[in-house]
């Protein structure tokens, strides 16, 4: 199965905002502060919705190592993987 036809029935299965932040972040990794805007979102509705997608093991976040409130958010390699 594609990649792209992994990350299309995943996004018909959950909100139209989760379905937004998957999209962005298939394109490149990003600071909460850059997807917020992107999503149409405030930075507090975008949180809650990356909270449950690294719970959910579809989104993974690392910290800057200068600054650990900077979190960059990316799609897990998994998902998107080639079977």
């Amino acid at each position: 199965m594609s990649a792209y036809i992994k990350i299309k029935k995943l996004l018909e299965k959950i909100s139209p905002t989760k379905a937004k932040i998957i999209t962005i972040l298939n394109r490149e990794e990003l600071l909460l502060k850059e997807i917020s805007p992107k999503a149409g979102k405030s930075q507090s509705a975008v949180s809650i919705h990356l909270k449950e997608l690294v719970e959910a093991g579809v989104v993974c976040v690392k910290s800057d190592f200068k600054d650990r409130r900077k979190k960059t958010f990316y799609l897990n390699p998994e998902i998107i993987k080639e079977s």
